[in-house]
């Protein structure tokens, strides 16, 4: 026999075991006027309920088993159109078209559908259905915009997409272009030449084979009054000016010898041999264009200069001048381009005036010059390097764009002047009662220079950093920009001891000095920023 209990929301069905078929009554169907009630104090429906309600608890078993063959036969009958039997059926609720038995009882008191519980089953007891978890549905207006907004995001991420992408493809097409652009570039660069000295003959060509000399040009021509001056225009291949001295009480002379390819060119040289005052004036023209590929011309000169002389100049064009000994002339001016002036031992004089383009000087160990008046080196994209040169009376004036100036062991009588763009700036143990030192994208190292009266440092991007010796009456100014400057400047103090000369006031006058010294290079220790100058007085 089954087992019925009556229903509370707190206890939930109490299992009966009793023989009293009013007790064991299956609920009632749902009443409104139980709705009504308060939960807390609900129970199950009264006796006379039940009986209103079922005619009998027998025909109640009567529908129950129908019921459930329908539910095999996985058929459910309507609410108004009772199976087999004639009597009407005492559900009045709807029922499941399905074939499942979900909903076909009727509900209890609280809502929750029965579960039917058959006779001959063993099924487990009566239970409340878990509540149906209720959600908040949004409204079809909420939805849509959401649905718009996430559309436009998605549309808005290809676009951003899609950008990222032909931007990273113009930065790639650029790469490969400046790339391909380079290397075409670094071919064409190491090709030129190679297809030049390949196609064009070589200086050897002019000097031996296929080429022809220029007779109508004196071999040597001898100057008078210790004055000679050589200029060369035009274009050539190559050649040499070699200056050598010649033993005391001989006359200068200058052999030349002049070889060109095709043989046709000789025609178009000319020269011109002039004599003004004591000077004697070689000049050398030649065409500007040698022709295509094949045209040589190749210059070799000598120059003999005797002890006395008093001027020797010499101008020309990618051609080398050097001396393998050491030159004595008053007066010494060398200029030529894409070549470099060599003088092996150095020169003696009174003014010296050096200049070259794409090349540089280098004058040290016994490569000094000595000047009594001045020296006057310049150079476009080349250095300059100057040590243990001096001047007697005059100034020294060192010249050059993008290359490093140094100077070691350089003494200038009156003033030493140097100035270089995109290159540093270096000297050693150089003294002049004037110095001046500029440079642009450079830095400025100065250790123990010597300036009695002025010293001007300027330099933009770079730094200054000088140790620098001198009177107390010297004026300096730094100055710099996008660099630091940091100076030493030691002053040395003279003092004048009452004490008698010997042992012990020198002993005093020499620890007093070098206090002194200490002190003043601590008390003119400086380190300026960029973008400011200072002066001392």
């Amino acid at each position: 026999m089954g087992f019925f209990g009556n229903f509370d929301n707190k206890k939930g069905y109490e299992a009966l075991d009793t023989e009293d078929p009013e007790t064991n009554a299956p609920p009632p169907p749902y009443s409104p006027a139980a709705v009504d009630r308060d939960e807390q104090t609900a129970s199950a429906p009264s006796r006379s309920d039940l009986q209103k309600d079922y005619q009998s608890f027998e025909q109640y078993q009567q529908q129950q088993v129908l019921l459930n063959q329908q539910q095999q036969q996985n058929r459910v009958p309507d609410v108004g159109s009772p199976s087999s039997s004639s009597s009407p059926s005492p559900y009045p609720y709807p029922t499941s078209q399905s074939g499942h038995n979900k909903n076909v009882y009727p509900p209890y008191q609280d809502g929750a559908a029965q579960a039917h519980n058959t006779m001959g089953q063993h099924q487990p007891p009566f239970r409340r259905a878990p509540p149906t978890p209720t959600t908040e549905t949004t409204s079809e207006c909420d939805v849509c915009v959401w649905f718009q907004s996430m559309v436009d995001k998605v549309k808005n991420w290809r676009q951003d997409r899609i950008r990222l992408r032909q931007e990273e493809e113009r930065k790639r097409r650029f790469k490969r272009c400046c790339a391909g652009f380079t290397c075409g570039a670094l071919i064409i660069f190491v090709l030129i030449p190679i297809l030049v000295s390949i196609i064009r003959p070589s200086i050897d060509h002019c000097v031996r084979d296929g080429s022809s000399g220029w007779d109508s040009l004196p071999e040597k021509i001898p100057f008078e009054g210790g004055a000679v001056r050589v200029d060369i225009n035009g274009g050539i291949s190559g050649g040499n000016i070699k200056l050598e001295p010649l033993p005391g009480g001989q006359e200068g002379y200058i052999t030349s010898h002049v070889n060109a390819a095709p043989s046709s060119l000789i025609d178009k040289f000319q020269y011109r041999l002039n004599r003004v005052g004591p000077e004697t004036q070689l000049i050398l023209n030649f065409p500007d264009s040698l022709g295509p590929f094949f045209g040589c011309v190749y210059v070799e000169i000598r120059i003999s200069i005797p002890m006395d002389a008093s001027s020797v100049i010499v101008n020309t064009a990618d051609m080398a001048i050097t001396a393998d000994e050491a030159i004595k002339s008053d007066y010494l001016e060398l200029k030529t381009t894409n070549s470099r002036i060599k003088l092996e031992h150095g020169w003696h004089g009174n003014k010296i005036v050096l200049r070259s383009r794409n090349s540089g000087f280098d004058f040290h160990d016994d490569m000094s010059l000595h000047a009594i008046d001045s020296i006057d080196l310049e150079t476009t994209n080349g250095g300059i390097r100057l040590d243990n040169a001096d001047t007697v009376t005059g100034s020294i004036r060192l010249s050059s764009s993008n290359g490093r100036i140094q100077a070691k062991n350089t003494h200038a009588a009156t003033l030493l002047d140097v100035h270089t763009s995109n290159g540093r700036i270096e000297f050693e143990d150089t003294t002049a009662p004037h110095m001046v030192v500029r440079t642009t994208n450079g830095k400025v190292e100065l250790n123990r220079v010597t300036a009695d009266d002025t010293l001007t440092v300027q330099t933009w991007n770079g730094a200054i950093r000088a140790i620098v010796d001198g009177s107390e009456r010297i004026k300096a100014t730094f100055q710099t920009s996008n660099g630091k400057i940091r100076v030493n400047m030691v002053i040395i103090f003279f003092f004048v001891t009452l004490f008698p000369v010997g042992l012990f006031s020198l002993i005093i006058y020499f620890s007093l000095s070098t206090a002194f010294l200490f002190y003043g290079s601590i008390q003119s220790h400086l380190f300026i920023h960029s973008q400011s100058s200072r002066s001392w007085k």
